[in-house]
């Protein structure tokens, strides 16, 4: 649900302001800033790629390193 409202003001906002100016961040969509990182989740390997989120940390990401 909170994710369909997020949308929602984005989209609003949107309607008003140009894209630049709206404060719309997508961590998801941001630049790649190091190489993967790999966990071990219950004794699988699972590797997430880095990127940089919306305050330019660089951190692990949901996009799998397949």
């Amino acid at each position: 649900m909170t994710k369909i409202m997020r949308g929602a003001g984005d989209r609003l906002l949107g309607m008003f302001l140009p894209s630049a100016t709206a404060g719309a961040c997508i961590p998801e969509h941001g630049q790649p800033c190091s190489s993967c990182t790999c966990i071990n989740d219950g004794g699988i390997i699972r590797c997430y790629r880095n990127k940089f989120n919306c305050y330019g940390r660089c951190v692990r990401s949901t996009s799998c390193c397949c």
